[in-house]
């Protein structure tokens, strides 16, 4: 979460702070709890200054973060039922390895995959559809080939070179975008 962000969607704090600017890369680890998780783990005793700790997959150990805020519950999903525990991290203190964006390779690699399968159909639905037209046409005009091997695939060969290019700029385009600048256009 970003500070100002309890604010903005209306979620009052209750006790402690929400983010700050000062929650940073290098500053100490912070967290804030909803009511429900404060409740389910903390009883009546106030969490604030307390920490909570996670176990880290790849590396082993545990990444604590000290609670300094406790705000009201909200339900983000159902609103059926009793709000869930929630706690919430500071967006900049997350690493680029734990962060909602792909890597650019992969997102390069998704924008071109799609153009490659919609290339594919193209090329399955109209390469029979090319030689059942020159059939015909071989059968309606005097003197015409419509079985022309090297022109057919030369037309192949144009079609997969222009979708790739179609698809490789804005993939480019795509994977030099920073998601931030992205979600704050949207």
């Amino acid at each position: 979460m970003t500070p100002d962000y309890f604010e903005t969607i209306g979620t009052p704090v209750l006790r402690g702070r929400g983010f700050t600017d000062r929650d940073r890369p290098g500053a100490p680890l912070v967290t804030v709890v909803n009511q429900a998780f404060a409740a389910r783990f903390f009883g009546e005793s106030d969490p604030i200054g307390r920490r909570i700790g996670f176990a880290r997959e790849r590396t082993g150990g545990v990444r604590e973060f000290e609670i300094v805020g406790v705000v009201g519950d909200a339900k983000y999903q159902d609103a059926k039922v009793p709000a869930y525990r929630t706690f919430f991290l500071p967006f900049l203190q997350r690493s680029a390895a734990s962060t909602i964006g792909a890597s650019p390779g992969a997102v390069l690699k998704t924008v071109l995959r799609g153009a490659l399968v919609q290339l594919t159909a193209g090329l399955l639905i109209g390469v029979p559809a090319a030689l059942a037209a020159g059939r015909l046409l071989q059968a309606m005009l005097y003197g015409v080939s419509g079985q022309d091997p090297w022109l057919l695939t030369l037309a192949v060969v144009i079609l997969a070179v222009c979708a790739i290019a179609a698809g490789l700029i804005p993939a480019r385009r795509a994977a030099a975008l920073d998601p931030v600048r992205a979600l704050r256009v949207e």
